[in-house]
C-alpha cells in the first residue's frame, strides 16, 4: 500500500499539530501550578500577590 504525497503531507501536518497542542496544554498546566504556587505563598506569607502593592 503506498501513500500519496499529499496524503503524507497531511498527516504529517496533523502529527506536527497535536504535538503543537499538547505542547500548548503542558504549557498551561505549568503556568495555572505556578500560579497556585504564588497565592499560596502569598496567602502564606500575607503579602498581596502584585509586588508594586506590596508594603515597603
Amino acid at each position: 500500500m503506498t501513500i500519496s504525497p499529499s496524503r503524507r503531507s497531511f498527516i504529517l501536518a496533523s502529527a506536527v499539530l497535536a504535538e503543537l497542542q499538547g505542547a500548548a496544554d503542558r504549557a498551561l498546566k505549568f503556568g495555572l501550578l505556578r500560579q497556585r504556587l504564588e497565592v499560596a505563598r502569598a496567602i502564606d506569607t500575607g503579602f498581596p500577590l502584585d509586588p508594586a502593592r506590596a508594603p515597603a
